[in-house]
């Protein structure tokens, strides 16, 4: 009798101690399912663009670069207004790529006459980037039309580090823990 309960016993330890592995490697794989889709960039990026990585040290830089091209502080920068104008760099070059939107070096030059400022920080290659973005973004708002530019902002993927605020889909602006917009989706045109 006792013999034939041990062997049951032990059949039932080995039972419950497998299942118990297999849910040990079914929430491993579940958490690393979380992980991998729960942040879909690395630590060291400050937003992903459809895929492009604008990293932290390239926004840093950029940062440090409109401080000197305007000669003020860093620390008197917006993070925030030059993560806006990267992003939206970003996304008006996928867009005139997407829709076959040329964009030269003739037409930047002429947009960035017209803007206050735009020549000190494209005249710099650590604040281009933001002069650029801001460029290619009213270039392109105004060969593809509003409508169609929004919708297009609309359906990209922006991810942000979240320590940078959030995207906010709709209006196509980061949003900081304020809940305040920060770069609005549409500039105001500049003038002919």
């Amino acid at each position: 009798g006792t013999v034939g309960r041990d062997k049951g016993k032990r059949t039932v330890v080995k039972m419950a101690r497998s299942r118990a592995a297999v849910r040990s490697v079914a929430a491993g794989v579940l958490l690393v399912a979380l992980v991998l889709t729960g942040c879909a960039h690395s630590p060291s990026n400050a937003a992903v663009v459809n895929g492009a990585e604008i990293s932290t040290s390239e926004l840093h830089s950029t940062i440090q670069g409109v401080a000197t091209s305007l000669g003020a502080p860093p620390e008197q920068i917006q993070q925030s207004a030059v993560l806006g104008a990267l992003i939206h760099g970003q996304l008006s070059d996928q867009i005139a790529a997407e829709h076959k939107i040329v964009i030269t070096q003739g037409q930047r030059d002429a947009v960035i006459k017209q803007l206050e400022g735009a020549d000190k920080l494209a005249g710099n290659p650590d604040s281009r980037a933001v002069a650029y973005g801001l460029v290619d973004q009213q270039i392109v708002l105004a060969k593809l039309g509003q409508d169609a530019y929004l919708k297009a902002i609309k359906e990209a993927t922006v991810t942000l580090n979240p320590r940078f605020g959030s995207w906010d889909q709709k209006t196509g602006a980061i949003e900081g823990s304020s809940g305040s917009l920060s770069q609005p989706a549409i500039p105001t045109p500049a003038k002919p």
